[in-house]
């Protein structure tokens, strides 16, 4: 499966960008999304 669109965010740690994901801010806005569109979320730490 192919996806138009990508985003990437950038977090200080893998805690803060789990804490994002958990929030209730960001939960809210993933089921208005789900609603509309389709989506994959994936952590993935370290990097260069």
């Amino acid at each position: 499966e192919s996806h138009e669109r990508h985003v990437v965010f950038e977090f200080a740690s893998f805690a803060e960008a789990k804490r994002f994901y958990e929030s209730p801010q960001y939960q809210a806005a993933k089921a208005i999304r789900a609603g509309a569109a389709t989506g994959t979320f994936v952590l993935v730490e370290g990097g260069a």
